[in-house]
C-alpha cells in the first residue's frame, strides 16, 4: 500500500492527500476524519497538528465540525478526556520525580550509570547533564518541588484569605441589599 493515498472530503472540497494510519485504515470521509481527529485529541494532540499532519485545511475542519453537531459534541468529549490524560500524565511524572530512587542513576562506585541504559522513569528524574573540569555535574530535578505540586493538586493546602473593608465600602454593599 502506497504511503499517501487519495481520497475526497467534504472539508477540503477537494481531493486530498493523508498519510495511511498506523492500522492501514484509510480516511475516505468526514467521519473518518473527525473519529481520527478526536482520537488524536483524546490522546492530548490538537487539532491545527492533526490539519498538519494530514495536510487537511484546519479552517474548513472547523467550519464542518461548528456546522455538525455530533462533530462539534465528539471533539468537545474529546478535549475533556485530553485534559483527564494530561492530568493523569503530570501527576504520574511528578509522582515519579517525588518518590523515584536516585541511586539507581549511579553504580555501585557511585559513577553514574550511562544515561541510554538508565530506565525511563530514572532519566526523568534528571534535569541537567553537563561537563565540567572535575568530571560530570548531573542536577536532578526538585523532589520538595514535585511534592508541593502534588500537595496542590490534590487540595492538601488551603489558603486563608483575610478581607477587610472600611465603613463606606461596607454602606454601600449594605445599601445594594435593599
Amino acid at each position: 500500500m502506497d504511503k499517501k493515498t487519495r481520497h475526497k472530503s467534504t472539508i477540503n472540497h477537494k481531493p486530498i492527500f493523508t498519510e495511511v494510519l498506523q492500522d492501514y485504515t484509510v480516511m475516505k470521509s468526514d467521519d473518518d476524519i473527525i473519529y481520527n481527529l478526536c482520537k488524536h485529541i483524546t490522546l492530548g494532540g490538537y487539532s491545527y497538528g492533526f490539519c498538519e499532519y494530514f495536510n487537511i485545511n484546519y479552517l474548513s475542519l472547523s467550519d464542518v465540525i461548528s456546522k455538525n453537531t455530533e462533530y462539534k459534541k465528539a471533539v468537545n468529549m474529546s478535549k475533556l478526556a485530553r485534559t483527564e490524560y494530561v492530568k493523569e500524565k503530570v501527576s504520574g511524572l511528578l509522582m515519579d520525580i517525588a518518590t523515584q530512587d536516585i541511586t539507581e542513576a549511579y553504580s555501585e562506585d557511585l559513577d553514574l550509570k550511562d544515561v541510554e541504559s538508565l530506565p525511563k522513569n530514572v532519566r526523568r528524574l534528571i534535569s541537567n547533564i553537563k561537563k565540567s573540569d572535575s568530571g560530570v555535574e548531573v542536577k536532578f530535578q526538585d523532589r520538595i518541588k514535585a511534592l508541593d505540586m502534588l500537595s496542590k493538586q490534590f487540595g492538601m493546602y488551603t489558603q486563608k484569605i483575610e478581607l477587610k473593608a472600611d465603613d463606606s465600602l461596607l454602606s454601600l454593599l449594605s445599601s445594594k441589599e435593599k
